[in-house]
């Protein structure tokens, strides 16, 4: 019974494109890697691949007047407003439910994810 084989039929392949429930199980896969690879992207850029800091410079001239500028390094490109930004934020909680009982703490976390446009 094994090793009887099913034959090929060009019909039954063609109703696997038309099926919805396959549209829709490969709509959930493609987000779901959509989100892995947002979230590794976004780890990357925050902890591989920072950005160089702006150099302040502050020169006091006679009489007390100081001169306060933001200097950007050389070589480095101000990044274009229509980029996105990924970010992602994890926090722990803790949120008392009475002011009485201390034992009605209840821990979590938070975590946010999203895109930010800088203008």
């Amino acid at each position: 019974m094994a090793d009887e084989k099913e034959k090929f039929d060009p019909i039954k392949l063609l109703k696997g494109f038309i099926d919805p429930v396959t549209w829709s199980k490969s709509g959930v896969y493609l987000v779901m890697i959509v989100v892995i690879l947002f979230i590794c992207l976004t780890i990357y850029r925050a902890y591989f691949m920072r950005n160089q800091q702006q150099k302040t410079e502050i020169h006091v001239a006679a009489g007390g007047t100081a001169n306060i500028t933001n200097v950007q390094k050389s070589g480095e490109k101000k990044r274009a407003w229509w980029l996105p930004i990924p970010y992602i934020s994890v926090a722990g909680v803790a949120q008392n439910g009475t002011r009485d009982k201390l034992s009605d703490i209840k821990y979590g976390y938070k975590g946010e994810f999203g895109i930010r446009l800088d203008f």
